[in-house]
């Protein structure tokens, strides 16, 4: 919204872009500090204890994270590069469209797991697994049914989404709409592997959610940019998300199913 504001009415241009990044960010951090500096209730601000084991278990355990949002930098840039090469100037506009769209849908399945994780930590530090159970459960359900629901609208709306950025008609508006037919196919799997990740951070396996996050975010989206352009042109391009989360759903039902027993989710 402060985007639009600063930008078109007030015609504050790439300034306008930047203050309203930054009051983004500003305002739940403010609010945030503001409730834990007078809440005391559940948590609060308190004097920090420097403890290097535990600082050294909670990077591990937080490496997931960080593997997610290093990639993104290097995966946009061979998009662009890539789009560059096959399509010009209007590819790059087109899978920046698509790669926002991307982000809208699957903020679907980050805002759940960032939910649910609480949830997850708190029964299996308290040794109830049967509510562990039920979580688990619930939430691959969840998932699941999301995945196919989220991927029906991206086919059956993605003409509606595209035309939000790009007029119908033009080069970009064309590249969009066939692209993200082809980039809804990786839905289908993505709601499983975000999860997938969350539940093992939730679970203090750090380890095990960097690998899902390294291959899924960064590995296997490098070699199909890499590898399929060769063999299909631009519709490699397109496919490279959608093989490389089929690539990381079958990784994530490897590990979940491996580590059944040992955390007691099923």
């Amino acid at each position: 919204v402060l985007d639009y504001v600063l930008i078109v009415p007030l015609k504050l241009g790439v300034a306008g872009a930047a203050i309203a990044t930054v009051t983004g960010y500003m305002i739940p951090a403010v609010f945030g500090l503001i409730y834990f500096a007078v809440s005391r209730r559940a948590l609060w601000l308190v004097s920090p204890r420097l403890s290097a084991a535990e600082l050294k278990e909670t990077l591990i355990n937080g490496s997931s994270e960080m593997v997610t949002n290093l990639s993104s930098g290097i995966i946009t840039f061979l998009f662009n590069l890539l789009m560059m090469h096959y399509a010009g100037e209007d590819g790059v506009a087109a899978i920046t469209i698509i790669q926002y769209s991307q982000f809208l849908l699957n903020a679907l399945y980050m805002g759940f797991s960032q939910g649910v994780s609480p949830v997850i930590s708190y029964n299996y530090g308290s040794r109830n697994t049967k509510q562990l159970k039920q979580v688990f459960k619930t939430s691959f359900l969840f998932t699941g049914v999301t995945s196919i629901l989220v991927f029906l609208t991206a086919q059956l709306g993605g003409g509606i989404i595209v035309t939000i950025f790009a007029h119908p008609g033009t080069a970009v508006y064309d590249l969009a709409r066939h692209g993200f037919m082809v980039f809804a196919f990786g839905y289908l799997f993505s709601g499983v592997n975000i999860f997938s990740s969350a539940l093992f951070t939730a679970l203090s396996n750090g380890k095990v959610s960097a690998v899902i996050s390294f291959v899924r975010t960064l590995c296997l989206i490098v070699l199909c940019l890499l590898f399929l352009p060769l063999i299909m042109g631009l519709d490699g391009v397109w496919l490279a998300v959608p093989a490389a989360e089929a690539g990381g759903f079958i990784l994530c039902l490897y590990f979940l199913k491996r580590h059944a027993k040992t955390y007691g989710y099923r």
